[in-house]
C-alpha cells in the first residue's frame, strides 16, 4: 500500500495543523463505543433492581443513585464515544470538507459547556454526519447547512436529553429513597430512555464509521 503523501505539502499557512493530518479511521474507536454502549444496556437491565454496590450522590434538587458497576460502564462509553467524535471530526479535512466550524478539540468540549451541551454537540454531529456524506457533489459550509437535520440524529438526541432529564431528577431520587428495593414508574422509564438512547447512538455511530469508512475505499 502507498504511503499517503503529507498534506502539509501544498497547504495554506493559516491551515490549523489538525487539518492537515491525513486520514485515520476510527473504526476501531467506533467498535470500542459500540461494544461499551451495548454492554451499558445490559447493565441497565441487570441493575433494575439486583444492585448490590450501591451509591448516591446529591446536591439539591439533583440525585443521582445507582451501582457502581453502572457508573464504570458509563464512564467508559463517555471515553470510548468522545474519543471516536473527536477521530472522526478531524477526519472531516482529510476527505474533502471545507469550511468547518469547529476543530477536534472544541467538538468534544461543547459536551462540558454549560446550556450549551444541549444543543452544540448535535450541530457537530450534523456537521459530522453531513461532511462525511460521500454522495455529496459540494462539502462546503453552504452546501451542509442547506441540508435537513437527519431524523437519526434528532430521535437519538430526544431520547439523550429524556434519558438524562429523567435519570437525574426522577429516577436518582427513586433509587436513592429505595436503594433498590422498590421499582417506580419513573426507574422503569428512564430505563427504557437509557436503553432507547444507547441503542440510537450506536446506530449514529454505525452510519457515520460506514459513510467515513466509504470515503477512506474511494480516496484509497
Amino acid at each position: 500500500m502507498d504511503k499517503q503523501a503529507p498534506l502539509t505539502d501544498n497547504a495554506e499557512p493559516s491551515t490549523p495543523r489538525w487539518a492537515r493530518k491525513p486520514f485515520v479511521s476510527g473504526h476501531g474507536r467506533a467498535m470500542v463505543a459500540i461494544g461499551f454502549l451495548a454492554l451499558s444496556i445490559v447493565v441497565s437491565l441487570l441493575t433494575i433492581t439486583i444492585v448490590h454496590d450501591y451509591f448516591f450522590i446529591g446536591v439539591s434538587p439533583i440525585t443521582i443513585g445507582g451501582s457502581l458497576l453502572s457508573a464504570a460502564v458509563g464512564a467508559g462509553c463517555v471515553v470510548s464515544f468522545l474519543l471516536w467524535f473527536r477521530r472522526v471530526y478531524r477526519n472531516l479535512p482529510a476527505i474533502g470538507a471545507e469550511g468547518l466550524a469547529h476543530s477536534p478539540g472544541s467538538a468534544v468540549a461543547w459536551w462540558f459547556v454549560p446550556l450549551a451541551q444541549f444543543w452544540k454537540p448535535l450541530k457537530v454531529a450534523t456537521e459530522i454526519w453531513h461532511a462525511s456524506d460521500r454522495t455529496a457533489v459540494r462539502n462546503d459550509d453552504l452546501a451542509r447547512h442547506a441540508r435537513p437535520m437527519p431524523a437519526l440524529l434528532a430521535v437519538w438526541w430526544m431520547a439523550w436529553l429524556s434519558a438524562l432529564v429523567l435519570g437525574t431528577f426522577i429516577a436518582g431520587p427513586d433509587r436513592v429513597h429505595y436503594q433498590g428495593y422498590v421499582v417506580t414508574t419513573g426507574i422503569l422509564i428512564a430505563t427504557v430512555y437509557d436503553i432507547l438512547a444507547a441503542a440510537l447512538a450506536m446506530a449514529v455511530i454505525l452510519e457515520i464509521d460506514r459513510r467515513q469508512s466509504s470515503q477512506e475505499s474511494k480516496g484509497g
